[in-house]
């Protein structure tokens, strides 16, 4: 009687031996079947982009929103400058300061862009480029100072200095803002002249820096 218990004994430990070993194979071939792996310590879930619910700042008032696209510098200045600018000494003072700094600062198209509509038709944005590219002024990189401004209605004159130059330029309240007046003679010249004429006479005249 023992030696029969003894067989099925052993027999008992085989057959559960060769259960394990027969669900390992399994976990082995079929992975997946396995449960998952606990996070590694230290890493939560911030590790990652939201791609479901990642948040974005809401687009400036007036500006296109765009899609997966950061602003590019210098976009949020020019989405201000559309706002409506006061009909009032302060208003055309700021205006006019940014107009003229563009000037100043070697930001040409972004001046010609300040200009009224009508001046705009005088000249293309591209040929005005060109002819700073062709004569760089001397004064370039020297502010203007405002002296003073005389304000009529929807025009103004503001006067300036520039080192110990002085000069009036005109403005015009046009779209919600103060836009720049080309002087009489430019007017003339980017109407009656090529570019290229324009640079050779101011580089005759001694006004370019090169």
């Amino acid at each position: 009687m023992s030696s029969r218990l003894a067989v099925i004994a052993v027999s008992l430990v085989s057959a559960v031996i060769i259960a394990l070993s027969a669900a390992a194979i399994v976990l082995v071939l079929n992975p997946e079947s396995a449960p998952p792996a606990l996070p590694e310590a230290g890493r939560g879930k911030s590790d990652g982009p939201n791609l479901v619910m990642e948040e974005r700042s809401p687009p400036a008032v007036g500006q296109e929103p765009a899609l997966d696209q950061e602003p590019s510098v210098g976009q949020d200045a020019a989405v201000g400058q559309d706002a409506a600018e006061e009909r009032t000494e302060a208003g055309v003072r700021q205006a006019a300061q940014t107009t003229l700094d563009f000037y100043s600062s070697g930001a040409y198209g972004q001046f010609w862009d300040s200009w009224t509509a009508d001046a705009r038709r005088l000249i293309a944005r591209d040929d005005y480029l060109r002819m700073f590219e062709l004569c760089k002024p001397i004064a370039e990189n020297l502010r203007f100072e405002i002296k003073g401004v005389t304000l009529d209605g929807d025009v103004a004159d503001v006067q300036v200095t520039q080192l110990l130059a002085a000069f009036t330029y005109r403005f015009r309240h046009e779209g919600g803002r103060w836009r720049y007046i080309p002087e009489q003679q430019a007017q003339a010249d980017y109407t009656s002249k090529t570019v290229d004429q324009m640079a050779a006479e101011r580089r005759a005249s001694r006004g370019c820096a090169d």
